[in-house]
């Protein structure tokens, strides 16, 4: 009797654990997903610049 509950005690914590692993990855899916969006406008401040105002602030 106590051998069977402390089989079902690891199996408990073995599907616990796996759960948690596939939400964490999911979860850090998401972010890297919301990201990269972000990445592309990271050093002007988040607004496009166009090719016009590239070649004005050169000269």
């Amino acid at each position: 009797m106590v051998a069977l509950l402390v089989v079902l005690t690891i199996v408990a914590c073995l599907t616990v654990d796996m759960i948690v692993l596939s939400v964490r990855k999911k979860r850090a899916e998401q972010r890297k997903l919301a990201l990269e969006p972000n990445l592309m406008f990271a050093q002007d401040g988040g607004k496009p610049v166009k090719d016009n105002e590239k070649k004005e602030d050169k000269k």
